[in-house]
């Protein structure tokens, strides 16, 4: 069973305090890909790599980078459950 959850519209956080809270949710597992809002057009916007947050975010839509510790971000998480 997959639960979705979306935030309309998306809040982005101040950046370290994502970052401190991803940190906590990778050290048990957790799969967190970085969010955040172009500057430039408005997209919302998600990294392809998890558990790696930069403080800048290109838009291949527009070509606008964002200052992403500036603006602020959120993350979206994954976690796999195995059962028998």
């Amino acid at each position: 069973m997959a639960i979705i959850y979306n935030q309309n519209p998306p809040v982005d956080h101040p950046f370290d305090e994502i970052c401190t809270e991803v940190d906590k949710h990778a050290r048990n597992g957790a799969l967190c890909f970085q969010k955040w809002t172009c500057g430039g057009c408005g997209k919302r916007l998600m990294a392809g790599a998890p558990n790696y947050f930069t403080a800048m975010g290109h838009c291949d839509e527009c070509g606008h980078d964002t200052d992403i510790k500036t603006t602020g971000c959120n993350y979206a998480l994954v976690r796999v459950v195995l059962r028998d």
